[in-house]
């Protein structure tokens, strides 16, 4: 069971109620102490914030908690400029960098990208072996 108040997940033991682990998700995030993160997902090792500042999907590694921007891994160049061009227009209800995560097979992350000019939706990969270095 999952509990998050924007700036700490805590990770509870269905059944006993125990925490299991604790995440400060404003030191993962690295925007600031007023900053807000939802959870858009969790794994053994990885996770899945989305920042209230611009929307933009950051992938964390839980076990040495290096994060990245998963457009800037999984987009083209061309792409990568129009995310950029909404997340600085983004406000309270943007667009954000439009990424969408579908699935994980392996050590394969398989997301859905909406174009901000309507293109789309087209499926782009990331392999964690960059992320872990392994």
């Amino acid at each position: 069971i999952l509990m998050n108040d924007s700036k700490t997940l805590r990770v509870i033991e269905d059944g006993t109620g125990n925490v299991l682990d604790t995440i400060d998700l404003v030191k993962l995030g690295g925007l600031g102490a007023d900053k807000k993160y939802s959870v858009e997902g969790i794994d053994d090792d990885i996770l899945f914030l989305r920042s209230s500042r611009n929307y933009e999907l950051l992938l964390v590694d839980r076990h040495t908690q290096r994060s990245l921007a998963v457009y800037k891994e999984v987009l083209s160049a061309a792409q990568q400029k129009e995310v950029e061009m909404e997340l600085a227009d983004s406000g309270p209800f943007g667009g954000g960098d439009r990424l969408t995560f579908k699935k994980r097979v392996g050590n394969l992350l398989f997301f859905n990208f909406q174009s901000p000019t309507g293109e789309g939706p087209s499926s782009v990969t990331y392999d964690l072996s960059k992320l872990s270095g392994k």
